[in-house]
């Protein structure tokens, strides 16, 4: 009777002690975030549905917490970095600390950048667990030898239908998948569109004129800049003097590098700064007697220009620009009359001139300008 009851009592302790070794041996990644608590709360939201699926439990925390005790190290460590449009994620081996990941890609919200790093994390997981499984899995067993059909011993007994060979099971590898990072795109865009513009002559002489741009775009960089080309011609301004007169018409060209701060998926502000040159075309249209007139005359002032605007999302690739800034003439024109008294002045251009630029412009490459990168 006391035997029973020591083995008994054994018995009971071993239950306890197995659920407690299998509770350690769970399998589980540790996520630690740098960004706000709106980024928290939708990044415990998202890897939880994601790492459902892997049967695998997942923390996440932010990066000033220490890292939690356990009796076992995670399957892996995640620090990730949101902090729009630049992003960033690490992972590391839970165990080693060796590296396995590193990506930075841009985003123009939290909620897509936080998608995006989940599923990063959800394919670097998945991807070490298959290989795992590949490593753990047994090797196939060799198939058995064809055994020799031997010879009928008479014409008389029908021969005996060979034993078709017992099927080798073959194990399918998991297929691997592929990690696209949501940041990787083209190295390169390209928008080209039209623009309307207005310029100031100074003495209240404003002109508004069209023409096209042009603009290069660095995805790749992780930082939205960007490089315009505009060019554009104005309506004349006339030029007068006793019965003569003459018209002035500018063309500018512009080159600007650009920085743009998304607002949301469908608008951003702008920045443009850099230089250019006008091109001034004086040209007589009418004389009048005792007024010498001279030829048509072309002239040349360097540009330093400065813009900031708004650019607005229309569709997939189409989006609108405006921009208000200044001109800063680097030789400023007046344009004068000589006169028995002395030269008159018609037209003296000030140093600082306003410009505005309104277009449309459509991107051609496959990464446009407005797109969020999705992880599939």
């Amino acid at each position: 009777m006391a035997m029973a009851l020591v083995l008994g009592g054994g018995a009971a302790k071993a239950m306890p002690a197995d659920t407690a070794t299998s509770d350690a041996t769970e399998q589980r990644v540790l996520l630690r975030l740098l960004g706000s608590e709106q980024a928290l709360a939708l990044l415990e939201s998202t890897a939880e549905e994601l790492f459902q699926r892997l049967g695998i439990q997942v923390d996440v925390a932010p990066v000033s917490e220490e890292l939690p005790q356990a009796s076992e190290p995670p399957l892996a460590i995640a620090t990730i970095e949101i902090t729009p449009p630049l992003c960033r994620i690490v992972i590391v081996d839970g165990g080693s600390g060796a590296e396995l990941d590193r990506r930075s890609f841009s985003e123009s919200s939290v909620e897509t950048a936080v998608e995006a790093a989940a599923h990063i994390a959800y394919f670097v997981v998945e991807t070490r667990l298959a290989e795992a499984d590949r490593a753990s899995a047994p090797a196939p067993p060799p198939a058995p030898a064809a055994q020799p059909q031997p010879a009928p011993s008479s014409p008389a007994v029908a021969p005996v239908p060979p034993t078709p060979g017992a099927a080798v099971a073959t194990i399918a590898e998991p297929e691997e998948h592929e990690t696209v990072s949501p940041g990787e795109r083209g190295s390169v865009g390209v928008d080209l569109g039209l623009t309307f513009s207005v310029v100031s002559l100074g003495s209240g002489r404003v002109r508004p004129g069209s023409g096209l741009t042009g603009e290069i775009r660095f995805p790749s960089l992780g930082v939205p800049l960007g490089v315009l080309l505009a060019a554009t011609t104005h309506a004349a301004s006339d030029l007068e003097f006793q019965g003569a007169s003459a018209e002035l018409r500018p063309s500018v060209l512009r080159l600007l590098a650009t920085l743009d701060l998304p607002l949301g998926s469908a608008l951003a502000f702008a920045f443009g700064a850099g230089g250019g040159v006008e091109w001034l075309r004086l040209t007589p249209t009418a004389s009048a007697d005792g007024v010498q007139v001279s030829g048509a005359e072309s002239m040349f002032e360097g540009l330093l220009t400065g813009v900031a605007g708004l650019r607005i999302k229309l569709a997939e690739r189409a989006f609108l620009s405006a921009f208000g800034g200044v001109d800063i003439g680097l030789n400023p024109k007046t344009f004068t009359a000589n006169t028995a008294a002395g030269q008159e002045v018609l037209l003296h251009m000030p140093s600082v001139r306003p410009v505005m630029l309104l277009g449309a412009a459509a991107s051609l490459d496959q990464s446009p300008r407005f797109s969020a990168a999705e992880a599939r």
